[in-house]
């Protein structure tokens, strides 16, 4: 990797690598806008339809992911909640950053032994903060600041990263959701939000009993299919529904909701993955 990236630097120039070097970790670490709130109603052995349109409008395009998951009678394993905003200007330094993390680190209850990584070289500024809180939630804060000089105009793009992973009090969405806004708003910015809740079943799926379950999900929130991939025994499928608020542009089409499938042998599990707008964790 040492010797690809001393290639790249050689061919692109210092100030295009380091450009092309933020596009990579902003491709990593910063995810995409969401807004998912709601609930499903179950009738017997499923679930009614899903809302009439009337209420729709007047109570907020909103859907469950819980019940999603319960649907198809797949078994909640953990939720990721992911939020990204860029700073201002004001955070220029480690000194900047590592009061942010604190602030953050505090904010979100990381309590007892954590780690708190500090580093700074080639143009890079980054404090990383992860630990458990009191709901032993695995809490992740990266604050990052990139140079992006051109010549002599010195250029600095700076990020923050929240990583919430809820395996324990199976908190519901909504609420770990806004509590990654709540802290936004404290420093006066407007996070992307994007949550991946995941689940199994135990045994082995085939693949077309996969792609009926994705089928199924899609078809009982009225979601129109974008993309899709098939790999071995791996299904992805992207699409669009009427029901969420808020979506991303991909190839030039509307997506708001991503589900997989892939079977676990060593687990002899069947996970699910439900994104929203899409899978933000590896599958």
């Amino acid at each position: 990797m040492y010797c690809v990236i001393q290639s790249i630097e050689r061919v692109v120039g210092e100030m295009v690598f380091r450009k092309a070097l933020l596009i990579t970790i902003t491709t990593c670490l910063i995810i995409l806008p969401i807004s998912v709130h709601g609930w499903a109603v179950f009738d017997g052995g499923g679930l009614k339809p899903w809302y009439d349109l009337n209420r729709i409008s007047n109570e907020g395009k909103v859907v469950s992911m819980d019940d999603m998951m319960a649907f198809v009678g797949f078994q909640r394993e953990y939720l990721d909640v992911n939020a990204w905003a860029r700073l201002g200007e004001d955070y220029a330094s480690v000194q900047d950053l590592e009061l942010l993390a604190d602030r953050a680190s505090k904010f979100f209850g990381i309590e007892g032994d954590y780690d708190h990584i500090s580093s700074q070289g080639e143009g890079i500024i980054q404090v990383t903060v992860r630990g458990v809180n009191e709901n032993k939630q695995v809490v992740s804060i990266t604050c990052y600041s990139v140079d992006t000089s051109c010549d002599n105009n010195r250029k600095l793009e700076s990020y923050m990263v929240i990583n919430i992973v809820d395996r324990i009090q199976r908190i519901d969405v909504s609420e770990a959701k806004h509590s990654v806004e709540v802290f936004f708003d404290t420093i006066g910015l407007n996070a992307k939000i994007t949550t991946t809740l995941v689940g199994s079943s135990k045994g082995k799926l085939s693949l077309k009993e996969m792609e009926g379950i994705c089928n199924e999900l899609f078809s009982h929130i009225r979601a129109d299919r974008t993309e899709g991939i098939t790999d071995g025994e791996f299904i992805s499928i992207s699409g669009y529904s009427p029901l969420f608020d808020e979506c991303i542009t991909s190839n030039g089409k509307s997506v708001n909701i991503q589900v997989a499938m892939r079977y676990n042998s060593y687990m002899d599990r069947t996970y699910l993955w439900i994104g929203v707008p899409i899978i933000n964790i590896e599958c």
